[in-house]
Formats: C-alpha cells, structure tokens, sequence
C-alpha cells in the first residue's frame, strides 16, 4: 500500500492559502482529494 502525505502548515492568511492551492490541486487531478486532519497544537 503506497501513502502520499501532505502536511500544510499555516493559519491566517497562511490557511487560506493552503486551501487555495488544494483546490487547484484537486481542479488539476480533476478528482477530489481524501483529506485527513491531524492537528497538532504548539504553544
């Protein structure tokens, strides 16, 4: 079984940018993308 793993750090404006690329990703595959969230909180 082969795993792609993505990690996408951000928040704010960061966030939103992550997103925007995951969906040109997804527009460019022309197929959706499994999205699994892991957080993981630094403080």
């Amino acid at each position: 079984m082969t795993y792609r793993i993505l990690s996408l750090d951000g928040g704010g404006i960061r966030g939103i940018i992550s997103a925007v690329i995951l969906a040109e990703v997804e527009r460019v595959l022309n197929q959706p993308l499994k999205i699994t969230s892991q957080r993981t909180n630094r403080g």
